[in-house]
């Protein structure tokens, strides 16, 4: 298994890479997301994504070509932010 984490500023972060049972894997969490009372689990995943089982959270409502850019990222998790405040 491989694991590579991404700062994309001070609260998001990227995890990607791969993994023998789920293929290739993006992980995206928002620590504001973790910080509020909306997060159950308080972790801030607000995507995961795997060749295996695809969407399995996708809370920013981000399709897969746009895993790979840090600043569409951004602006989806600023905006997914916004809407539970």
């Amino acid at each position: 298994m491989s694991r590579y984490t991404s700062e994309l500023g001070k609260d998001i972060q990227l995890h990607s890479g791969s993994d023998q049972v789920l293929g290739g894997f993006f992980d995206i969490t928002d620590k504001r997301y973790a910080d509020s009372d909306k997060d159950e689990q308080g972790e801030g995943y607000v995507v995961e994504w795997s060749q295996a089982f695809k969407f399995s959270t996708n809370l920013i409502g981000i399709n897969r070509n746009e895993l790979g850019d840090p600043s569409r990222i951004k602006e989806l998790c600023n905006k997914f932010i916004e809407t539970i405040k």
